[in-house]
């Protein structure tokens, strides 16, 4: 096993998309078991930057099963559902590069059937919306921004629901939100998510910080804008103290009920799944680990490539949130 693979193999929510199904129902019963209230997932195919059509339309034909097949898992565990009234127990996330053949020029992508992509991403959202799972269009490196904004305005403006992904380490992202989302558009904003993120790709300079401090600053002025624009947050991190300075300053001094947020996270990330995900399970809130599931070996490389070779703070991070876990274990 390669140091990537070794690296990689507990963020990953399985080899297979049957395998990610699994681990899904899994958490959810585990979150009841443990901490008295479920654990809420989305599931991602990793394959992004499809090379041929026979990519793409394998990817389609995943994702498609996997609205479907969580389709079903909502149905088998509605009762539950109702009981602890989950907003959306499970979601799937998409990439965009992972369903149509694109290339990078001048600072963006160009698609070369743009208009198959937008049917291509509004036929899965209606299938989701057939089966009552959500889709988020999940986002990428900076290339994709534009281009992903763009689509999911597009999709709203068609009266359709669809979920994205904002990264405060760019820095247009707030203009971003004033350009794209605050803006009077034909959907219910309080209950499309916006999940708001660090972001883990390792971009220039020139567009984005490398600070972790300055993007966490950024994370909670997204946080908060994403708030007073109406949205359902998808609050996106695993610093600890971050988390609770949002919960103490925003969520609380601004009374925002539960039904507009919930937490989001990493799995295998030590400081969301054993600190955050108890405390906010405790408090009645809802909390979603993010599955992304290998189709063939290897489909995963270029996840954890980005996570580990081209960002080494991954590795540093990696060493501290094993060893946090050994002491934790040991001290209990």
């Amino acid at each position: 096993m390669g140091l990537i693979s070794f690296l990689g193999k507990e963020y990953l929510g399985g080899n297979s998309l049957e395998a990610g199904v699994k681990n899904a129902e899994l958490l959810f019963r585990k979150g009841i078991i443990l901490h008295g209230r479920p654990i809420c997932s989305t599931l991602d195919v990793l394959g992004e930057e499809a090379k041929s059509e026979k990519n793409v339309e394998m990817n389609l034909q995943a994702y498609r099963q996997a609205i479907v097949e969580l389709g079903n898992l909502s149905e088998a565990h509605k009762n539950s559902i109702l009981e602890y009234n989950i907003r959306t127990p499970f979601s799937v996330s998409v990439k965009l590069s992972s369903i149509t053949l694109s290339r990078r020029k001048d600072g963006e992508v160009e698609i070369e059937q743009p208009a198959l992509l937008e049917s291509n991403v509004r036929n899965l959202v209606l299938t989701g919306v057939k089966h009552k799972i959500p889709i988020t269009v999940d986002m990428e490196d900076h290339y994709w921004t534009y281009t992903t904004l763009k689509l999911a305005r597009s999709i709203w403006n068609k009266k359709l629901p669809v979920d994205i992904v904002l990264q405060s380490c760019l820095d247009q992202t707030l203009d971003d939100v004033n350009l794209f989302l605050d803006q009077n558009l034909p959907i219910n904003k309080s209950q499309t998510t916006v999940r708001a993120c660090r972001g883990i790709y390792l971009e220039p300079a020139e567009i984005a910080t490398r600070s972790a401090s300055v993007a966490k600053e950024r994370l909670y002025g997204l946080v908060e804008k994403l708030f007073e624009a109406g949205y359902f947050v998808g609050i996106a991190t695993h610093d600890i103290l971050l988390s609770q300075r949002i919960r103490e300053n925003i969520i609380q001094k601004k009374g925002i009920p539960k039904e507009r947020y919930e937490y989001q996270g990493l799995k295998g990330i030590y400081s969301f799944e054993d600190v955050i995900i108890p405390e906010v399970l405790k408090r009645g809130e809802d909390v979603r680990l993010y599955l992304p599931v290998e189709l063939n070996p290897g489909d995963g490389d270029a996840y954890m490539h980005r996570r580990v070779v081209m960002n080494h703070e991954i590795v540093f991070n990696y060493l501290k949130d094993r060893t946090s876990r050994v002491v934790r274990k040991l001290s209990v």
